[in-house]
């Protein structure tokens, strides 16, 4: 289940900054593939409920419309989607290329977490220097939201990839991060929290996706 309106128009207005920052860059704030894709160093099992897999597979379809139709405005972003227990990941790129398509669908994916000033970055590495970044405010979360979303124990991410000229899915994977106890041990610090949007403008300004790459406290790799 997708979380409030509300925080759903938040995000899109972070989108817009994100897809200023291009390709290998990212924004701020659960789950899919093929199981037999996923293979995670740091004993990063994939955890979540039942049944998943199916469930996803029958919302999101390759090759046809992104179902989220809100996020198919035919411009370039790098979005957190949140949900109950976690957040999928949309990558929406114009024109996407062959390479980009095979690095995505069947490449190595790193995922690495970085910190600062009580923001989590997420860093998704497909190689070749296609990444990007996404970084999490969830200071406007209500205290039910707060209390479910950190509670799970899922750490299952979805990443999809659509073509923002048409909003056709083009691919997607499932990843299981096995530092999600210290992304949401960093995002728990945020609760009352003021600045957040402003502090993630800062650290983008100083930070590329690279240095956080390699200033990160924790990394999954994913073959």
């Amino acid at each position: 289940m997708l979380l409030t309106v509300s925080l759903l128009a938040l995000l899109l207005q972070h989108a817009a900054y994100a897809a200023a920052r291009g390709r290998t860059a990212g924004l701020s704030i659960e789950y899919f593939e093929n199981p037999s894709y996923l293979t995670a160093n740091q004993s990063s099992q994939v955890r979540t409920i039942p049944d998943i897999t199916f469930r996803i597979m029958e919302a999101y379809r390759v090759g046809q419309l992104f179902p989220l139709e809100q996020y198919c405005t035919g411009r370039e972003m790098n979005i957190a989607i949140p949900t109950e227990s976690f957040f999928h990941l949309l990558m929406s790129l114009k024109k996407i290329s062959s390479k980009e398509k095979r690095l995505f669908t069947t490449g190595k994916i790193t995922a690495y977490l970085f910190e600062q000033r009580d923001i989590p970055f997420l860093i998704v590495d497909f190689g070749e220097e296609f990444r990007f970044d996404i970084s999490f405010d969830t200071s406007k979360f209500d205290d039910e939201t707060r209390r479910i979303w950190m509670a799970s124990e899922t750490n299952a991410i979805a990443i999809f990839l659509v073509e923002a000229t048409t909003g056709i899915l083009e691919g997607m994977r499932l990843i299981g991060i096995g530092f999600a106890p210290q992304l949401r041990e960093i995002c728990a610090r945020q609760k009352g929290q003021t600045g957040i949007e402003e502090r993630i403008r800062l650290i983008h300004s100083a930070f590329t996706t690279n240095d956080m790459i390699r200033h990160a406290v924790a990394k999954t790799v994913f073959k």
